[in-house]
């Protein structure tokens, strides 16, 4: 299981800076005014220059990657139902990376900012997670016909 950890932390990370890239290409192509925004304009002013605040958001991007590669192991467990599993997921992942997106400024520094944060974090963990479920459901129902098959 430690190797399993190690290899979904390691890939993660990379993961987790490519969809950081990826997110700061829409948030400027929204919201940007044809302008490229790296980082968010307080992470610039907070990090003393450009350069200094992209290295930092790279690295809690990759941060925030491995944390949610290595928290999706917990979805190997056999022995824990679904709720737990779930709810174990949500736990790791919203505590952990609320820091990041404290601290790399992707969230306003006030209590709404706060609960925006976990209200977005709560719909996008939902839907992820329908869509896990809705897949599986499928493939549940493939695999029971496929075995109605055989049996007749």
């Amino acid at each position: 299981m430690k190797k399993k950890i190690i290899y979904a932390s390691i890939s993660g990370f990379f993961v987790g800076i490519l969809i950081g890239y990826f997110i700061s290409i829409v948030i400027s192509l929204v919201f940007g005014g044809g302008n490229y925004y790296a980082t968010p304009p307080e992470l610039v002013l907070q990090a003393g220059g450009e350069v200094k605040a992209v290295l930092f958001q790279v690295l809690m991007s990759g941060i925030y990657g491995s944390i949610w590669a290595a928290s999706s192991l917990v979805w190997t467990n056999e022995d824990w139902s679904i709720l737990k599993m779930t709810a174990t997921h949500f736990v790791i992942n919203s505590i952990s990376t609320f820091p990041i997106a404290w601290f790399t400024r992707w969230m306003d520094h006030s209590l709404g900012g706060v609960v925006g944060y976990f209200l977005i974090f709560i719909a996008i963990y939902f839907l992820i997670w329908l869509i896990i479920i809705l897949i599986w459901r499928r493939k549940i129902k493939d695999v029971n016909s496929r075995l109605q098959e055989v049996k007749q």
